[in-house]
């Protein structure tokens, strides 16, 4: 939050300068001191904008689980591991704007949970390299040297707590870095690959093995859209986030739809979840995976 001070802080000393430079050409105006009021008036605003634009992010985002808490929570709900499910790691070299990159960091910070969970430690070093590849083009390769993550993952590969533990840090870090930049739009983005992609997996082992408690867990998911969804219409002058807002919306409208069927082990659910929400969720997934 100190960089987000500093950044207000700066939108406070620098728009009167801003103004002044635009109003050049003008002449000068009857009362000086008028006209520094106004602009005052302006860098003011253009800072409680900024404040609250702010404030809105915190917010929002605070209603939301981490990443790794969801794929820890489908986990618990009976998400097994199957091979050949996840982003190939072999994408990477084919995301190169920032949009994909960040949605794919999810994507592939879920992939390399659902591996280490499952201790899959072969695949979850894999993917471990797949989210720095990605990281790098977003420029959060400072995050993995400063404190050597990747020396202590590949150190503690046979150790599944202690995999979970530095993933939850890794992620808490690149957070971190991304929100004192004021990379927002990144933040969100992210949590939304990894969200779709923890949903993906899930209704994938759901339709060879539909399990109740994992039905539950996918049923039980229209608040942390909603949370979502604010999020990334917070920058819907991006488009993608306002293309992923939209999916994710409707998505919501069909998990809504299915809330009022009687238990999710009814075949009318199972039949809805089959026809139209699986189908949905793997079309924004692949989407997302496509994306250049």
């Amino acid at each position: 939050m100190k960089r987000i001070h500093l950044f207000r802080a700066a939108v406070i000393l620098a728009l009167p300068l801003v103004l002044a430079s635009c109003g050049e050409k003008k002449s000068k105006p009857d009362n000086p001191a008028d006209d520094t009021t106004k602009k005052d008036s302006a860098a003011i605003v253009a800072a409680s904008e900024v404040d609250n634009a702010a404030n809105k992010q915190a917010d929002f985002a605070n209603k939301l689980p981490s990443p790794i808490h969801i794929a820890r929570l489908f986990k618990k709900s009976g998400l097994k591991y199957v091979s050949g499910l996840a982003n190939p790691v072999e994408n990477t070299k084919k995301y190169v704007s920032s949009s994909s990159q960040s949605m794919n960091l999810g994507i592939y910070t879920t992939d390399l949970a659902y591996a280490a969970m499952n201790k899959q430690t072969d695949v979850a070093g894999s993917y471990f390299k797949a989210v720095g590849k990605v990281a790098d083009g977003l420029n959060l390769s400072a995050v993995f040297s400063n404190k050597d993550f990747s020396k202590r993952f590949e150190s503690n590969l046979g150790n599944q707590d202690s995999l979970l533990h530095l993933m939850t840090e890794l992620q808490a870090e690149s957070d971190e870095l991304l929100k004192e930049t004021n990379r927002y739009d990144v933040v969100n983005l992210s949590f939304g690959g990894a969200w779709v992609e923890s949903m993906y997996l899930s209704s994938k082992i759901y339709l060879s093995d539909p399990n109740p408690e994992l039905g539950n867990r996918m049923a039980q998911q229209g608040p942390v859209i909603s949370a979502l969804v604010k999020l990334l219409l917070l920058h819907e002058k991006d488009p993608a986030s306002k293309a992923l807002a939209k999916s994710l919306t409707e998505i919501k409208e069909i998990i809504d739809g299915m809330g009022a069927i009687k238990g999710t082990s009814s075949p009318e659910w199972k039949e809805k979840f089959t026809k139209e929400l699986q189908p949905k969720i793997e079309l924004v997934r692949n989407s997302i995976v496509d994306k250049a």
